[in-house]
């Protein structure tokens, strides 16, 4: 099962021990080798037959940390073929995704995603090719993730209210389209640390500043890029690919 979480789970209570205790440390964020398709500068990870994690980076240098959003990679490896021409040419499928990579020249100076030969189809109603600059259009939103600073009534239905806050604590892409597909941007989330303890005050000794010694901020090269005016240098994108069968979203 491909697990997503909001903070709030490491404080969940079982049976007088903290989630953390009860569930978190066997959680694994490094994924099945065998699921893994990797060129010199792309991974590719093969979660579900709907679901498949795809990382960018010039050097070839990938994250297996959790995150906020996933905690498990570790998931059952499902069925899939690999049609290989080349190590920077290939079409992968499993029974709902056909994933066609071929290394192509960067446009515009652009890295990784954004000039790759890459593209999604679905081999589910509706049948839509994804592109990496393909728009959602038919989202279906999430809950909203927090009331802090929230004076008013909340709006589920995404009109912008007068207060622009509460608009974008609520309406960042859910998991479920009506596009068949969603696109998810874990490059800038926060990491976690799964060996920090949030029942020790103190924390690791690695991280003895923080408030919260069991996350940690986004990559650094990323925050270091985008405060220098450029784009993020890694890219960490999960592709869940569950047609209009809803169920499929996330298992």
């Amino acid at each position: 099962m491909l697990l997503s979480v909001c903070l709030l789970g490491f404080f969940v209570i079982v049976n007088g021990k903290t989630w953390y205790e009860t569930m978190g440390r066997a959680l694994n964020p490094v994924a099945d080798p065998s699921a893994i398709v990797q060129t010199s500068t792309f991974r590719f990870t093969i979660l579900t037959e709907s679901v498949i994690r795809m990382e960018y980076h010039p050097a070839g240098t990938f994250d297996d940390t959790p995150t906020v959003n996933i905690l498990n990679r570790r998931t059952p490896v499902p069925n899939f073929t690999i049609d290989k021409i080349s190590n920077e040419e290939f079409t992968l499928r499993t029974a709902k995704l056909e994933l066609t990579y071929k290394e192509a020249p960067m446009l515009g100076g652009e890295p990784g995603f954004l000039s790759a030969g890459l593209s999604i189809k679905l081999l589910v109603y509706p049948f839509t090719i994804w592109l990496p600059m393909t728009p959602s259009k038919a989202n279906l939103h999430g809950t909203i993730r927090t009331l802090d600073r929230v004076g008013e009534a909340v709006d589920l239905t995404c009109v912008i209210p007068k207060d622009a806050m509460t608009y974008y604590t609520h309406c960042e892409d859910g998991f479920a389209s009506k596009d068949g597909w969603v696109l998810m941007d874990d490059s800038l989330r926060p990491r976690l640390h799964m060996d920090a303890d949030p029942a020790d005050e103190k924390g690791p000794r690695r991280h003895p500043k923080q408030d919260w010694p069991w996350v940690t901020g986004p990559p650094q090269e990323n925050i270091a890029n985008l405060q220098s005016g450029r784009r993020v240098i890694y890219y960490d994108w999960y592709f869940f690919g569950h047609g209009l069968d809803f169920k499929q979203v996330c298992c």
